[in-house]
């Protein structure tokens, strides 16, 4: 088997978080992970981040945007969608995905998990 490099960008750390998950995978598989490299763009700030995708986007679209709506990349702040919904919906959102969230780093308003 070839070895593998995994390399990602986290700009919140969901990313990173996948990437390990899928390092355990295929190390636990037997693959042999040459690296797992993380690439950053220290001349982004977060706020300049989501500004240099919202350009990419209006440039180039964004293929996982759903259709109808008006962009992908809102605002660029961690958890701004709590704001943007009412509390039934962020109930619901966290009772349906509580334990992904959790392992994601999230912090459940409602309904707390333990692991």
């Amino acid at each position: 088997m070839n070895p593998i490099a995994i390399v990602f960008h986290s700009g919140y750390g969901h990313t990173r978080r996948v990437a390990e998950h899928v390092h355990k995978g295929a190390a636990a598989a037997g693959a042999e992970i040459w690296r797992c490299l993380r690439v950053a763009y220290p001349w982004l700030s977060r706020r300049r981040k989501c500004r240099f995708l919202q350009q990419k986007e209006a440039a180039f679209g964004f293929r996982e945007k759903p259709g109808g709506m008006h962009r992908f990349f809102h605002q660029g702040h961690p958890e701004s969608w709590r704001a943007a919904l009412t509390s039934a919906q962020v109930s619901a959102i966290e009772m349906s995905h509580a334990e992904v969230m959790h392992r994601f780093g999230y912090t459940l308003s409602a309904h707390r998990i333990t692991t």
